[in-house]
């Protein structure tokens, strides 16, 4: 099996510490896991995503904020309210 676990951060943060924990867990009883986060902070290289010192953060983030509410507008029944 493999499981990719999306967060905001990897180690900043408790449910991004929680999220890492899990991570860690799946590893350890040889699930292949990989993290995808927008700001990595530690070195594992298993986690994927760019640097806390870089700028690419603020724009994904930035992205982001355009993109959330995008699969709600594709959802036909939706309800308006």
């Amino acid at each position: 099996m493999k499981v990719l676990l999306l967060s905001t951060n990897d180690i900043q943060g408790g449910a991004a510490r929680a999220s890492y924990r899990l991570h860690q867990g799946l590893q350890a009883i040889g699930v292949n896991s990989q993290m995808l986060v927008q700001t990595k902070y530690s070195d594992d290289r298993t986690v994927i995503g760019s640097p806390a010192t870089s700028g690419i953060g603020k724009v994904f983030a930035g992205s982001r904020l355009s993109l959330n509410p995008l699969p709600l507008r594709l959802y036909s029944k939706r309800d308006r309210s």
